[in-house]
């Protein structure tokens, strides 16, 4: 476990985190954790999500 408090504190710690993430990307084919789940998550945000009419019409009968 990384205790920010001892390595100049908290901001200071975050800010560090931050470039490296930064830099990191900076290289073709680094993949970070999370990042494939927020995209899919944006593109379905903005696109939409199809839902076939048979499973529409069983979530709509679970909430009338």
């Amino acid at each position: 476990m990384i205790d920010p408090a001892a390595l100049n504190g908290n901001d200071s710690y975050l800010d560090r985190i931050e470039v490296l993430v930064q830099e990191m990307l900076v290289d073709d084919g680094v993949r970070l954790a999370g990042a494939r789940r927020l995209a899919l998550e944006r593109k379905a945000h903005d696109a939409g999500v199809s839902v076939p009419d048979a499973l529409m019409q069983a979530l709509q009968k679970l909430t009338a």
